[in-house]
């Protein structure tokens, strides 16, 4: 309703003003006290949550991050910033590098570029007063990041991990059909049920109580870990290394199993005339 408050959204706003529109990319980017990258948009931008394409993922990139499109056209325009780096890569298009940590209190800076022209400004992120009166230290903070930021990318191989095997067994299964020879097929059906293995740790069946698998169990630490402005418990780690430790031994069976397993397989398929099952490169999504 018309008399309703309205409240402004948190974050940091960033006005700017336009003569005209520009021919070229406009770009703003956040950089932390050291200079470094922490977040990037751009008037060429997938431009929100409808962002559509396949996401390549990257720390603070533009492509497959879920990040509202820079404006361009002539006139004065408010940007906000919502003080979160990316968050963890996803195959689905809207969840691409959503609901990221959020940065810790300290000095940022916005450049905004077109062109050869470029200007840059400095401007505070102020600890919660709140949370600073419950003890919370600039010091926790940043430890928050840090770990959330470890986490995040944890994450994000551990669902490209999942997609790399999905996809071998996608062409796994189209291969098998293909394939007379009953000791060929019966090692690609074996080398299927190794994956399938595999696949099961990472990725949470679906199903009435299902068993919370790796991936999930990841996301459900960052909820906890990144809901509130906090000092991380001793648990936290802990957990996160319990979770590191398994996710390498996958990671390597993973591994094993495409160099040596798939690379034989693809051997006897070649043999007989059959186009071999590609695998994409570790760590790439499919």
């Amino acid at each position: 309703a018309p008399s309703d408050p309205e409240y402004p959204r948190v974050g940091a706003m960033i006005d700017y003003y336009l003569a005209e529109e520009p021919a070229g990319e406009l770009t703003l980017e956040i950089l932390d006290a050291s200079g470094k990258l922490v977040r990037a948009f751009s008037s060429e931008g997938p431009g929100g949550e409808e962002a559509g394409g396949e996401p390549r993922w990257t720390r603070a990139g533009f492509e497959g991050v879920v990040t509202p499109r820079l404006p361009k056209d002539a006139g004065m325009h408010r940007f906000i910033w919502d003080l979160r780096y990316p968050g963890a890569w996803a195959a689905e298009p809207r969840r691409a590098g959503s609901y990221g940590p959020l940065a810790a209190p300290g000095t940022y800076q916005a450049r905004l570029s077109v062109g050869d022209w470029s200007r840059t400004r400095s401007f505070e992120v102020l600890i919660d007063p709140r949370v600073a009166e419950d003890g919370v230290t600039q010091e926790d903070l940043e430890a928050q990041l840090a770990f959330n930021l470890r986490l995040v990318d944890m994450m994000s191989d551990a669902r490209k991990a999942a997609q790399r095997v999905g996809s071998v067994r996608e062409e796994l299964e189209k291969r098998t059909a293909e394939i007379e020879d009953r000791d060929v097929s019966n090692r690609a059906q074996r080398l299927d049920l190794q994956l399938a293995s595999v696949e099961a740790q990472l990725v949470t069946e679906q199903g009435r109580y299902p068993q919370p698998m790796l991936i999930e169990q990841l996301g459900y630490l960052y909820g906890m870990t990144s809901g509130a402005d906090q000092k991380l418990g001793a648990d936290a780690y802990a957990r996160f290394h319990e979770l590191t430790a398994e996710f390498s031994g996958h990671v390597a069976e993973i591994e094993r199993l495409l160099t040596t397993d798939l690379a034989e397989l693809n051997g006897l398929l070649r043999d007989r005339g059959i186009a071999p099952v590609t695998a994409p490169m570790s760590g790439s999504p499919r």
